[in-house]
């Protein structure tokens, strides 16, 4: 006996079934759990590793070579690209899709550890990018007319302190960051006439604010902890004061870094990365959310505390959304389908054929609703786009056979309606 023979026989079982299907189905789809986006995870990892001043065929040949071998015999690798350049190399391994991202990183930093011993001298360390692969779907731009970037930065920190507490917020990465530089000019003439090398130089500003321990100190039955570093340099300026030579035998008087260089504060040149918003100047705050949280409530959340910090905020200084999350996707476009399709199957296969289709399709649409709410999946346009494909192949069948049917028919001259039936079922 077949399952269709089955259900022809037990018309009230199956109609019962198909009833509470159905119910299932609609009280699924009246709370379903909705977003635009399918989560998803990206399986690759970054692994960076300096080398300064190696060529690039010396940073392939002594570097990139051993942190590929190192990868490779992490499990479940499936690819290992690389580029050398000048004092850098970069190795992406990606994954294969039955992995845990997690465990391989977790297996490949070990990999590198290692590994460390086998890099030259000068190389390294090798350090994997956690953030690498990571989804941000929220990006913010802090501007601000006549707005230094310091005064950006200062209140892109503000900003950076505040969101990160927001419950749901994952990471946040700022982009567009000045990074500060002291810069100490050489005076040519000056070192030549005083003999001081740069490499003395060198060593003097290598030797400033080092911690140490330079021992305690007894004083009425207490130890005092003696810090070398107290009082040391917090500005450039102090910076001149660092004495690079004493007196010398010939009466020369000592010599200070301000005597022999010209100091100043600046931006780092060149700059790692900028971000230009409307043609102004901005820094970026790019913003993932944790997993198993709504990127729209998040942003919403983010908003709210943006309301909320306003009375602090600098003025002319707006942070401004880049990207924000689409809205999640409402069941009005598959009702449209639905309907859309409905008329099509009443229009052109008749009342009776039509409202048979019909209902395969409501006991196959809520089915489908009610298995997608006992699995944990969420309505998102991916889903949502794969059942209006389904219906429309269901449709689509239903009306080839009846066509093909009455074809048939046509060209043959049966008239009966049972042989109707018998045609549309060997086309299945």
């Amino acid at each position: 006996m077949t399952l269709a023979d089955w259900s022809i026989r037990n018309r009230t079982t199956i109609g019962v079934l198909g009833g509470l299907l159905v119910l299932a189905g609609a009280r699924a789809l009246a709370t379903p759990e909705r977003q635009a986006e399918p989560d998803f995870t990206i399986r690759e990892a970054l692994i960076q590793t300096p080398y300064p001043g190696a060529s690039p065929s010396e940073v392939e040949r002594e570097v990139t070579e051993v942190i590929e071998r190192a990868a490779q015999g992490v499990g479940r690798v499936q690819r290992v690209e690389s580029r050398s350049s000048r004092g850098l190399s970069l190795v992406r391994v990606k994954l294969q899709d039955s992995s845990d991202p997690g465990q391989s990183r977790d297996e490949l930093r070990h990999r590198l550890d290692d590994y460390r011993d086998r890099l030259p001298p000068g190389a390294g360390p090798p350090r994997l990018d956690d953030g690498f692969g990571e989804v941000y779907p929220i990006y913010l731009a802090v501007t601000g007319e006549g707005y230094t970037q310091g005064e950006l930065h200062a209140y892109a920190g503000l900003l950076h302190r505040e969101l990160r507490q927001i419950p749901g917020v994952k990471r946040i990465v700022r982009y567009g960051d000045p990074s500060e530089a002291v810069y100490v000019g050489f005076k040519r003439d000056q070192m030549v006439e005083y003999g001081i090398s740069p490499r003395e130089v060198e060593q003097a500003l290598a030797a400033v604010n080092l911690p140490a321990d330079a021992g305690q100190l007894r004083l009425n039955g207490q130890r005092i902890p003696i810090d070398p570093t107290a009082g040391a340099f917090q500005s450039e300026q102090r910076l001149g004061e660092l004495l690079i030579r004493g007196a010398g035998p010939t009466g020369t008087g000592p010599l200070y870094l301000r005597d022999l260089a010209e100091i100043r504060r600046g931006d780092r040149e060149p700059a790692a990365n900028l971000l230009r918003y409307d043609g102004r100047a901005a820094i970026g705050l790019a913003i993932a959310t944790r997993e198993g949280s709504s990127a729209l409530g998040v942003s919403e959340a983010i908003q709210r505390r943006l309301d909320a910090l306003q009375a602090d905020r600098p003025l002319g200084m707006e942070p401004r959304f880049i990207t924000l999350p689409s809205q999640p996707v409402s069941p009005a476009r598959l009702w449209w389908a639905i309907g859309l399709m409905t008329g099509g199957l009443l229009l052109f296969m008749g009342l009776r054929a039509g409202l048979v289709v019909i209902a395969g399709l409501a006991v196959t649409l809520m089915g489908t609703f009610a298995g997608m709410a006992l699995g944990g999946m969420a309505l998102q346009q991916v889903s949502l786009g794969g059942l209006i494909l389904a219906l429309s192949g269901i449709v689509n069948m239903g009306m080839f056979l009846k066509a093909g049917a009455l074809f048939v028919m046509g060209v043959t001259g049966m008239t009966d309606p049972m042989l109707l039936k018998i045609i549309m079922t060997v086309l299945i």
